[in-house]
C-alpha cells in the first residue's frame, strides 16, 4: 500500500473517494479526541495528520487492494499517509479513522536496513507505538500487544466520545434497535490483550488497579517507553518473560 502512495503522490487514481463535508467533519471529531488522549497520556511530540494525508476508498477496497492481507484501515509511517475504507455507517467511519491516528500520533521511528548481500539499504520502520521491528527488518516484535492497546484507546474513544456526541445519536438509536454490531476492529488482539492484563493485575492487585494496568500499557505504546511495562511482565511472570511475550507476538515481515 505504501507503493499506492509513492507512486500516485496525493491521489490514488482510480481507488480514492473524494471526501464530503460529512467525511472531513468525522475525520476531524476523531482527531480531536485522539488528540485529547495524547495530552492525557502526556505525549510531548503533537503530530497533526493533514485532512490531504488521510485518503478514502470505498468499502471493501483496501481487502482487494491487499489480496486480504488488510482489512479496513492502513497507515504508511514512512510518508504519514492513512488509507481508510468509507464504511457505510459514520460510526465505523469514526473509529477507523481514531484508531490509525492513534498510530500516527504515538511515538513512531524509522531505521535504514541493509536488504541483501549487496549491502542495498532501505528505509523501514524501527518503532511504531509499542511494536519493534529487528534492525535486519526482517522481524516485528509486539505487533499484537501494539494493536490490542490502539484497540484499548478505541474503546475508549467509543464509550467517551462517540455515545456521547449527538453527531452519532440518531444512527447508534438505529443500530441498537436493528441489533446491528459496532465495527470495534482488532477484536482478536484486544481479547488477548485484556487476558494478559487479567493475569498481571492478579499477580500484582496489591500494588495495582486493573484500570492502572491498561493504562501503564496505553503509556508505552503512547510515548514508546517499554521499561514499565517490562518490570511489570519480569517481577510478575520471571526474568525473560518480556522477551517470551515479545517472542510470542512477532511476525515476519514481507
Amino acid at each position: 500500500l505504501t507503493d499506492y502512495f509513492n507512486e500516485a503522490g496525493e491521489k490514488i487514481e482510480g481507488w480514492e473517494l473524494d471526501k464530503t463535508d460529512r467525511d472531513i467533519q468525522l475525520i476531524n471529531f476523531a482527531q480531536n479526541a485522539a488528540d485529547d488522549y495524547m495530552e492525557i497520556y502526556n505525549r510531548k511530540k503533537k503530530v497533526t495528520t493533514p485532512l490531504g494525508n488521510i485518503h478514502l476508498v470505498k468499502a471493501g477496497n483496501i481487502f482487494k487492494m491487499t489480496k486480504g492481507e488488510v482489512e479496513s484501515g492502513f497507515i504508511s509511517i514512512k510518508d504519514g499517509n492513512i488509507l481508510i475504507d468509507r464504511a457505510e455507517r459514520d460510526t465505523d467511519f469514526s473509529l477507523r479513522v481514531f484508531h490509525e491516528l492513534i498510530h500516527a500520533k504515538s511515538f513512531n521511528a524509522m531505521q535504514v536496513t541493509k536488504e541483501n548481500t549487496k549491502g542495498e539499504s532501505k528505509t523501514k520502520e524501527f518503532r511504531v507505538g509499542f511494536s519493534l521491528t529487528s534492525r535486519d527488518g526482517k522481524m516485528t516484535y509486539f505487533d499484537d500487544v501494539n494493536e490490542a492497546v490502539v484497540g484499548f484507546l478505541t474503546k475508549r474513544f467509543l464509550e467517551e466520545y462517540v455515545e456521547k456526541s449527538d453527531i452519532f445519536k440518531d444512527e447508534l438509536k438505529e443500530m441498537k434497535e436493528k441489533n446491528i454490531p459496532i465495527d470495534l476492529s482488532r477484536k482478536r488482539e484486544v481479547r488477548l490483550g485484556l487476558e494478559y492484563i487479567d493475569k498481571l493485575y492478579e499477580l500484582n492487585k496489591d500494588k495495582y488497579s486493573l484500570e492502572e494496568i491498561t493504562n501503564i500499557f496505553i503509556n508505552a505504546g503512547i510515548n514508546g517507553n517499554l521499561l514499565k511495562v517490562a518490570r511489570m511482565v519480569e517481577e510478575a511472570f520471571g526474568k525473560g518473560s518480556f522477551r517470551q511475550l515479545g517472542e510470542q507476538t512477532r511476525k515476519i515481515e514481507k
